[in-house]
């Protein structure tokens, strides 16, 4: 017996109701999964009552068994046949719920039994056997039900989240099962509504040490696109009125695009300033990623209007700002205005990108955003560039013809520099140069600068990869790797940093790829 009959048995048997046990154990296989499926949908101590109602109408009915008489189909002539049909008939028209059916074989219905061969009049209900008056009764109950549910969630969600305890106190003392269970997800949702009040109480907490300082217009900055391979970097800065909560706002990499799109309208509505900048892939080709986004930070910010009194910032402290600021580390996530202003950064940019996917067919530049994906890496290496491309970021996506040395070499960095992506890197440069040195990849990650060396080796036959990184190897990368620091002006930025090394090793066609964090340090 499987579980879904083992249920309904258990019921009965709670009930003392044998009988309908045998009934159902004598049922077809079609016909006992459709009662049970409806009987599934509805709480098992309704299905008694609903038996009670159906069983009185049944024993009113088998009154009338008792009056009519058996008839052997052999022996029935054409006047017996229609005197039948019309007993059944007129009791069908009576209302009495009867049909005529013929008996096949030795059978029980409800207890009166016929001889084989012979012609029975059974009085279910109107043609329907007990399991099928059964079925009705369940449906048009589970029809009321379900409109009974429907209505309640109708109301709970357009009751304002304040006044919902209040509304759910309604239909608390209602056992149903299907009750209960709306009950239980807007309990949940108003536990999520309160967890998220408590969220925004915390997120102010560095504007409200602004505006207690003094600072009435604190301003929160932030940028997206920084890694993609095309397309501009974007900033927004948002100023949002004090204790201004917007249930929602949070990094924009934790929010869904559906979601963002909900929130970028909230923010724009809601906010007393708000401001975007903008760097082309031109002028990031000529002046390096970090300081175009330095620049884009700048626009967005001269765009203010009202200006900020005080700028807090996501993880930068940015260059030639008169205005008081305050770079913190994960701030999208931890400001509002920061929140806020990433969210708006992030739905500009995305929306920029769209565009230029319809401008740029092939690349994928709706989904990818620009960003290196295998189909957008796949679409560069059949297509070639576009006018959107950042030519720093792609050089090496296409091996030039000539130096074999040269072309390995910017393959395993663009393996490493795939590989790093997948490891929550950002990447800022490839192939810096300054004093001599290079920098093969310069990346970010959380609070951290790394510089990493790429080996790519075809066989150890002369040493691992990383054994090519030797003292003055390492000496020549420490070399350019202060002097980046330095235009970059990041030692008063609070950053932390490190020197890795990436090892690309082919061998029998196979590649692979090791990773070593803090291989030397700086002051070697």
């Amino acid at each position: 017996m499987d579980k879904k009959m083992q249920d309904v048995v258990d019921v009965l048997k709670e009930y003392n109701q044998e009988h309908i046990i045998n009934l159902l154990n004598k049922l077809e296989e079609p016909k006992k999964q459709e009662l049970l499926e409806q009987i599934n949908k509805i709480d098992f101590h309704q299905i008694m009552e609903l038996y009670d109602n159906t069983k009185k109408e049944i024993e009113i009915k088998e009154n009338i068994i008792e009056s009519i008489p058996y008839y052997d189909k052999e022996k029935l002539t054409k006047e017996q046949k229609n005197e039948f049909d019309t007993i059944g008939e007129e009791i069908i028209k009576s209302g009495k719920y009867a049909v005529v059916t013929m008996a096949g074989g030795q059978g029980t219905r409800l207890g009166h039994t016929g001889p084989k061969g012979t012609f029975k009049l059974d009085v279910y209900g109107k043609g329907k056997y007990l399991f099928e008056i059964l079925i009705d009764n369940l449906k048009e109950a589970n029809k009321k039900y379900e409109n009974l549910i429907n209505e309640i969630k109708e109301i709970l969600s357009h009751c304002p989240m304040d006044a919902l305890p209040a509304q759910m106190q309604e239909w608390e003392g209602d056992s149903r099962k299907g009750v209960q269970n709306v009950l239980t997800s807007f309990r949940k949702k108003y536990e999520r509504h309160l967890q998220e009040l408590a969220r925004l109480e915390e997120i102010l907490t560095y504007e409200r040490g602004c505006w207690a300082a003094g600072y009435a217009l604190v301003a929160g900055i932030d940028e997206v696109g920084r890694g993609p391979l095309a397309g501009p970097v974007v900033a927004a800065a948002v100023i949002l009125p004090q204790e201004c909560k917007i249930e929602g706002v949070n990094d924009s990499k934790r929010l869904s695009a559906k979601k963002r799109e909900e929130l970028y309208d909230v923010i724009l509505e809601k906010a007393v300033a708000y401001g975007i900048g903008i760097v082309s892939n031109e002028r990031i080709d000529e002046i390096n990623i970090l300081q175009a986004t330095y620049e884009a930070m700048r626009e967005a910010l001269s765009q203010l209007s009202p200006h900020a009194e005080y700028i807090l910032a996501d993880a930068v402290t940015i260059p030639r700002i008169s205005t008081p600021q305050r770079g913190i580390i994960k701030g999208d996530a931890k400001s509002m205005s920061i929140g806020a202003a990433s969210i708006v950064a992030k739905v500009y940019r995305d929306r920029l990108m769209e565009t230029y996917d319809a401008a740029y067919p092939g690349y994928g530049f709706a989904a990818n955003k620009g960003y290196g994906s295998a189909e957008h890496i796949a679409a560069i290496q059949r297509l070639g560039l576009t006018p959107i491309h950042r030519r720093s970021f792609v050089k090496n996506l296409r091996p030039q013809e000539g130096d074999t040395t040269t072309d390995k070499g910017g393959r395993g960095e663009t393996l490493a520099a795939k590989q790093m992506r997948k490891m929550g890197y950002e990447i800022l440069e490839r192939n810096f140069h300054a004093l001599r040195g290079e920098i093969d990849i310069i990346a970010k990650k959380e609070n951290t600068i790394v510089f990493t060396e790429v080996k790519y080796r075809k066989n150890e036959t002369m040493g691992t990869p990383a054994e090519a990184v030797d003292s003055r190897k390492q000496q020549n990368i420490i070399r350019a790797a202060k002097a980046y620091i330095a235009q970059e002006c990041l030692m008063e930025m609070g950053y932390d940093f490190r020197f890795d090394v990436a090892e690309v090793l082919t061998s029998e066609e196979k590649t692979y790829f090791r990773y070593t964090e803090d291989a030397f340090r700086l002051s070697e």
